[in-house]
């Protein structure tokens, strides 16, 4: 069977092409029986509307594609927060008039490739909230008629739009120690949590500041489980990598007895959407979602726009646990 077309179904029903497309979208100036005609003729033919070639037409699109990684797979990103972040930019895009498209990573650049050649003529950005380093690089994507926007992603091309993990670690380290804390514990494995604690001590030369990292996993079990050496120790702060560590250690005080903040305070990293409901609810340090996902609607909207390349500070938000 021959692809339903316009110019099949003007055809089919005898009307122009001006016709049928004034009926399947809705304008007025057609007779009823005609428009009924038209529309169980698309119906019974199985017309749909060749998006691609209309945005080619009409030189503009509303659709963006978004590479995702395979949670399924460990790619060292928080399944949570990612998803968040990628939803709000959703909800963002859609708000200005845009849908999306979603590809999942894979370790093949001729995969990519394939699905970012399907998506040209559909889309006119593609956003990458993952990069797999067996892609090749700029080679590929300079093939394509395409705007690439990279999300916390460290790239030579395209937009690249960072997130500045230090500054809100910065800050709450900072707020522990002005309060007259003197023994800190870091808790994870996560090399970005580093450079805003060091700079934070680096602030307080003076003071006599014991401070040790317990390099565990990142996990809820991870923070419950090194309960009984903070407490051991006597430390009266812990910052933990993520804030799921930080429920974990909570879990532990409360079964133990243990006040927060009076015998020890608690700060984490994510600001997960139950940090509010712990008891106490828990102080964090917060992404940036809300002023990135600006950013790249912007982007999206103007895609003739030289190539950017911007930092987000992440902020410290004081809740009960501190």
């Amino acid at each position: 069977m021959s692809a339903a077309t316009l110019k099949k179904l003007a055809e089919l029903t005898g009307v122009s092409i001006r016709s049928v497309n004034r009926a399947l979208h809705g304008d007025l100036g057609l007779s009823e029986d005609k428009r009924r005609k038209i529309l169980e003729t698309a119906a019974r033919i199985g017309y749909t509307p060749n998006i691609a070639a209309r945005n080619l037409r009409l030189k503009q699109n509303n659709f963006v594609g978004i590479i995702i990684p395979d949670f399924n797979q460990k790619t060292g990103i928080s399944n949570t927060i990612a998803s968040r972040k990628i939803n709000e930019l959703q909800l963002k895009l859609e708000h200005d008039g845009y849908f999306t498209l979603v590809g999942i990573c894979t370790t093949r650049t001729e995969e990519l490739e394939n699905l970012l050649k399907q998506w040209t003529g559909l889309v006119s950005t593609v956003i990458f909230f993952f990069w797999n380093p067996r892609w090749s690089g700029q080679k590929m994507l300079d093939k394509l008629p395409l705007q690439f926007i990279f999300v916390d992603r460290n790239m030579d091309f395209g937009h690249c739009l960072q997130i500045d993990r230090s500054a809100g670690i910065y800050d709450g380290i900072r707020f522990l120690l002005e309060r007259g804390c003197t023994r800190l514990a870091r808790c994870g494995s996560i090399p970005s949590r580093d450079a805003g604690f060091n700079a934070a001590l680096g602030d307080f030369p003076e003071r006599s500041i014991v401070h040790c990292h317990y390099r565990t996993g990142n996990d809820f079990e991870d923070g419950y489980a090194i309960g009984t050496e903070l407490i051991r120790e006597h430390y009266d702060a812990v910052f933990f990598d993520t804030d799921r560590m930080a429920f974990g250690f909570l879990k532990y005080c409360w079964k133990n007895r243990i006040r927060i903040p009076e015998d020890i305070a608690v700060i984490g990293f994510d600001d997960e959407h139950w940090d509010l409901c712990s008891c106490p609810s828990l102080s964090t340090v917060a992404h940036p979602t809300d002023e990135m996902v600006e950013v790249i609607a912007e982007l999206v909207r103007h895609p003739e726009m030289q190539p950017r390349r911007q930092f987000f500070k992440t902020r410290f938000i004081r809740r009960e646990s501190v």
